[in-house]
C-alpha cells in the first residue's frame, strides 16, 4: 500500500515540474524497469521510486513500546540501504533504457526510526553530507519530506526535497 502511495507522490512530483504523458511502466516477465516514464518539453523522463523503511530494531521496539532515546546520527545500515537502492535504480534505468539520454530521477521516501520527526533536520543534513562525499552521477535525487508533528521545510545541496 505504501509503495503505491509513494509512486503516486512521484507521479505528482513529475506533474508539478511540468511533465506530461506521465505513465506507469508495466513490468513484463519480471523485467527490471523504472516505475514511471514521462515527457518534459521534448525530453524523456524516467523515474524510479524507492522507499527506505524503518530499521528492524525499530520494528521490534514498536511492538513492545518503551522509553528510549532517539539516535542523533543515521547508522551505517541506513546509508548502505540508500546506496543499494540508488545502485538498483541505476540498473533498472540501464536495463530499460540504454543511452537514450533520458533524464533519470530517483524519488526517495525515507522512513526514519524517529517516528515524530524530531531529528529529521539533522538526518537530511547527514544525507546531504553523504552525497557531497559520494556524488551520484547521471541521476537526479529527489527526497520526500513527510509531514510529521515536528515538520519543517528542508533543502539539500545535493538533491531536491519535496516538502
Amino acid at each position: 500500500m505504501f509503495d503505491i502511495l509513494n509512486q503516486a507522490r512521484a507521479y505528482n512530483y513529475l506533474k508539478d515540474i511540468g511533465c506530461s504523458r506521465i505513465r506507469f511502466i508495466s513490468r513484463i516477465n519480471g523485467s527490471q524497469t523504472p516505475d514511471l516514464e514521462a515527457t518534459l518539453e521534448s525530453s524523456r523522463v524516467l523515474c524510479e521510486v524507492k522507499t527506505i523503511n524503518i530499521s528492524q530494531e525499530e520494528v521490534y521496539a514498536r511492538e513492545k513500546p518503551k522509553v528510549r532515546s532517539r539516535a542523533i546520527q543515521l547508522g551505517d545500515g541506513f546509508f548502505k540501504k540508500l546506496q543499494s537502492d540508488i545502485d538498483k535504480a541505476k540498473n533498472q534505468f540501464d536495463a530499460y533504457d540504454q543511452g537514450s539520454g533520458a533524464r533519470r530521477i530517483v524519488y526517495i521516501n525515507p522512513c526514519f526510526d524517529d517516528f515524530l520527526g524530531e531529528m529529521k533536520v539533522a538526518y537530511f543534513q547527514q544525507i546531504d553530507e553523504y552525497f557531497l562525499e559520494n556524488p551520484v552521477q547521471g541521476i537526479e535525487l529527489v527526497f520526500h519530506n513527510d509531514r510529521t508533528p515536528f515538520h519543517k521545510d528542508l533543502h539539500m545541496k545535493t538533491a531536491t526535497v519535496v516538502n
